[in-house]
């Protein structure tokens, strides 16, 4: 009977692999029964409070900037992290974190940690490639930073001994733990200087991947929602549902308070005796608090902490939002009065009269009580700009709509309609040189006319040395640019760096056509910009030129390729200002990548690159994503190029028929012509239906020489495709029966002519 439990057991977990996407692995223990899953999920960078390098490279490495280029989820060969070429030479600890060629990862929450995968640098290991790979590595962690950078560190995962490629290596924890602190450390690296020394002085990393266990987490079905009370109103209870890793009921809670500081920092209280799944609050009028429970699974003493909440109570005002602590009855006041850092909790929907200025981190985001996101909708007499992000401001929204006012008619859409009967203005956000917009999955821009510049809802500057960055994780929806000169990005118009990621839409916005504009009905990029495509569906925009994603003239210094990844729906992106000769000006393909891009490419001739895929990513299903000018794409070597599919215009005959020569010997040559942009030929051996196909080595060309064949009758065909492989397959010519028959001697042949 545990033998037939087991089978079963086994057979539901296959299933269960099948129909998720999420990494399990399952340990068998004695006489092979299964434990309990292992689900592995990758942290995040949103989930890491701070990295420690030993030390970082001040020079310039292509894109590098720090140590975040090994956290930032893209295998991008130019964006790395390499040590200092001299600090790690110089002593065995390091001031900032106790050892060199290391670094130290803080995270925000404690977590379960499983598993850490370190990508090297790619390259073949000469001149410079190899500096600063890992030979060893070392996994610690400790209970605080201080404990992570004395010998109170604990050594939790070790690896030994690997080679000297761009392969990824693995170090699994035999035990999970638990923690807030981690040290990565290469105690042997490769390197140039290493010669006959134990040890390189460098290390690098083109990307580090930590990894949770989340099948010993508690999980809290129902979180704590905020509440803002009149002053008459009675505190209600905060609630919040957890269940343990089984599903059962064996958690513990505890609550905490927060109260606003005087320098806008969070003074965080554990309350006393509030242990329970609900905790009724006491508050003061015209003082926000702000609280949250941390759910402790009683078996595995693993923790999740619950969203924050806001808990207030006005004295009967009409208030707009909270910031800093502080009810406010304008937005305005409250962004001022808001700290660096901070959050503007809007209270309800009003309109925008003026605009606003962010100048240092902030978020916007609707109070979470509230049944639906609030609408900060332009008003009637207002034109300008409504949010501009000043030289090193950093402005998220989230859970917020920003409305420009216009009208579109009965479709609704700016790409559909030809006129606005509301309102019109500057853009919904400027973005100056070196500030940053986050849109937040819960955000939305829409129903604007830019009358003043580009960009229908999002204009981002650069100076030459600053760009702006935006990411967009939200919606982007029904903008327009009017028609003047430079009426470029119905959507949004970028010099800076722009960041687009799973689950963004970008649709219904339009660049209408004049003089010389018109294009990017989505999304236009200048000059000196560069587009992120991290996933999202851009689609449904209209244009002049270029409906959805369209670049300017990039002769920049700065020039980049578009980097592409993830779940991506793109209806149209053109490259129409993109020489493919120029690798920096095609697409790169940097992470998995799945959905479907159009690419148009007006200029373009049969055998151009229009991508190129990275070392560490998989080439499998990316020709599924990529449409060129209705034409088939290939793969050649590690570039996606488009051309005419391979056809035959000259297939094999179905039977040849050869004489031995007098030694019994006898050869031949087959022979194909076919049509199409790099076509690449393979010859095969089989039997006479086809089947026991055997593929004949380095016989690569269009003509196949068979020596040395023996009396009998041998089977080939010859399969052509485009590159290494086209999207729509190879094609297969007919099967050739080569017969050998015997070597006839002068007599006999005169006498078989005499009988004819």
């Amino acid at each position: 009977m545990k033998k037939l439990r087991n089978k079963i057991l086994s057979a539901v977990l296959v299933l269960s692999l099948l129909l998720t996407s999420t990494s399990f692995a399952f340990a068998v223990g004695e006489e092979g029964t299964t434990e309990e899953p292992v689900q592995e999920v990758k942290i995040t960078r949103d989930e890491i409070a701070s990295l420690t390098p030993s030390s970082q490279n001040n020079e310039t490495i292509g894109y590098a900037e720090n140590i975040w280029c090994a956290f930032d989820g893209v295998n991008d060969d130019n964006k790395f992290w390499h040590t200092s070429w001299n600090n790690e030479a110089s002593s065995e600890n390091s001031p900032a974190t106790g050892m060199r060629r290391s670094v130290i990862i803080e995270l925000k929450e404690p977590q379960l940690i499983s598993k850490f995968v370190y990508y090297p640098r790619s390259g073949d290991g000469t001149a410079g490639t190899q500096n600063g790979r890992f030979e060893d590595c070392n996994i610690y962690t400790g209970d605080t930073i201080e404990d992570i950078k004395s010998d109170k560190r604990k050594l939790v995962g070790s690896g030994n001994g690997w080679e000297n490629n761009a392969d990824a290596k693995t170090i699994v924890l035999e035990e999970p733990v638990f923690t807030k602190y981690i040290m990565i450390q290469a105690p042997v690296t490769y390197g140039d200087d290493r010669n006959n020394n134990p040890t390189s002085s460098s290390a690098s990393a083109l990307e580090i991947e930590l990894y949770k266990d989340m099948s010993k987490y508690p999980t809290i079905t129902e979180q704590p929602k905020s509440a803002v009370y009149g002053p008459n109103d009675t505190i209600g209870a905060l609630t919040v549902s957890a269940t343990d890793y089984q599903n059962g009921s064996n958690v513990s809670y505890q609550w905490h308070e927060m109260v606003m500081g005087e320098n806008g920092e969070y003074i965080d209280t554990e309350i006393g005796g509030a242990t329970n799944s609900t905790y009724t609050p006491t508050v003061t009028k015209e003082t926000p608090k702000y609280y949250y429970v941390i759910v402790t699974d009683s078996k595995t003493n693993v923790s999740v902490k619950s969203d924050i909440v806001t808990v207030a109570q006005h004295d009967g005002t009409d208030m707009v939002a909270i910031a800093g602590g502080k009810f406010y009855g304008t937005f305005t006041e409250a962004v001022e009065g808001a700290y660096a850092g901070g959050t503007v909790w809007v209270l309800k929907n009003f309109t925008l009269s003026n605009n606003v200025n962010i100048s240092k981190e902030l978020t916007i985001r609707t109070i979470e009580s509230a049944e639906e996101p609030a609408t900060i909708t332009r008003g009637n007499n207002f034109n300008g700009i409504m949010f501009t992000v000043e030289t090193n401001g950093n402005l998220t929204l989230d859970d917020i709509i920003i409305d420009g006012g216009a009208v579109w008619g009965k479709d609704n859409t700016a790409a559909t309609a030809t006129s606005n009967s509301g309102i019109k203005g500057g853009a919904l956000v400027k973005v100056v040189n070196n500030g940053t917009l986050t849109v937040k999955a819960g955000a939305t821009l829409q129903n604007n006319e830019n009358i003043s510049s580009a960009g229908g809802a999002i204009s981002a500057d650069a100076d030459g040395s600053n760009y702006s960055k935006i990411h967009v994780y939200g919606k982007i929806l029904n903008n327009k640019v009017a028609e003047y000169q430079w009426n470029n990005g119905g959507g949004i118009a970028s010099d800076g760096d722009l960041y687009i990621y799973e689950g963004a839409e970008i649709s219904g916005n339009f660049a209408p056509h004049s003089n010389q504009s018109g294009e990017g009905g989505g999304i236009q990029i200048f000059q000196a910009g560069s587009l992120y495509l991290y996933g999202g569906t851009i689609k449904d925009n209209e244009a002049g030129q270029c409906n959805n994603i369209s670049f300017g003239n990039s002769d920049s210094a700065r020039k980049r390729p578009v980097q592409l990844m993830g779940n991506v729906e793109i209806e149209s992106i053109n490259l129409k200002n993109r020489n493919t000769s120029d690798i920096n000006k095609t697409i790169e393909v940097v992470g998995e990548l799945s959905g479907s891009i159009n690419v148009i490419l007006s200029d373009g001739v049969d055998g151009d690159t229009i991508a190129t895929i990275n070392e560490n990513v998989s080439k499998e299903n990316i020709l599924s994503v990529f449409k060129v000018n209705n034409k088939i794409t290939y793969l050649s070597g590690n570039k996606v190029k488009f051309g005419t599919e391979a056809n035959y215009s000259t297939k094999l005959t179905s039977e040849k028929s050869i004489i031995a020569n007098p030694d019994g010997s006898a050869s031949t040559t087959l022979t194909v012509e076919a049509t199409g942009t790099e076509v690449t030929y393979k010859w095969y051996s089989c039997d006479a239906d086809g089947s026991n196909a055997k593929l004949l080595e380095a016989q690569t060309t269009n003509m196949l020489t068979l020596d040395n064949l023996e009396k009998d009758s041998s089977y080939y065909y010859c399969e052509i495709d485009n590159g290494d492989e086209s999207r729509d397959g190879p094609k297969t010519s007919t099967i050739c029966e080569v017969k050998v028959t015997d070597f006839y001697p002068c007599s006999k042949a005169i006498d078989k002519f005499k009988n004819i």
